[in-house]
């Protein structure tokens, strides 16, 4: 089971300053004017645990700044992990990924390792609806009729993310 706990984002789309999210067990609604940075928190999500992103990762970063790092804790299978990616501009962007067990302090992967790593463990089919408020989706659940509203919040419901994480 997936369970988000802290994302922080720093230089990264509209926070140039650190920022951090905390998420409560169930369901988290994130409400906010235009510009705000709910897109921005679900893109980080996004390219986090989906390794989902358009573009290059230096198109993320904020005007102001020069690197961007962005990190999230969550639990997945009973473990307590802290993915964090850091992209740097240079004469090129470099980047560095890291995955660590924060109980044992211990790195799990790093680089494209940890994409490996949580595909292994998260296929991307279990979490399509996780992000199901992403912005110019076909997933537009603030856009859409009543009917096909109803729809989406019932395929929510009746996702049941067990049946198909990998042991």
């Amino acid at each position: 089971m997936l369970k988000l706990i802290k994302l922080e984002l720093e230089g990264f789309g509209c926070f140039k300053d650190k920022k951090e999210f905390l998420y409560e067990s169930g369901v988290n609604l994130v409400l906010a004017e235009n510009g705000k940075g709910k897109t921005t928190q679900i893109e980080a999500i996004s390219i986090l645990l989906l390794s989902d992103y358009d573009g290059s990762f230096a198109d993320y970063m904020n005007r102001d700044c020069d690197t961007f790092t962005i990190s999230l804790e969550f639990m997945l299978d009973n473990k307590h992990l802290l993915e964090t990616l850091t992209c740097k501009k240079g004469k090129t962007y470099t980047t560095t990924r890291n995955l660590k067990d924060v109980d044992t302090d211990t790195d799990l992967a790093n680089g494209e390792g940890v994409k490996e790593w949580l595909n292994e463990r998260l296929p991307v089919s279990t979490s399509k609806y996780a992000l199901f408020v992403r912005q110019n989706s076909d997933m537009d659940i603030i856009h859409v009729n009543d009917s096909m509203r109803r729809d989406l919040f019932k395929k929510i419901q009746d996702l049941d993310y067990t049946k198909e994480i990998k042991t």
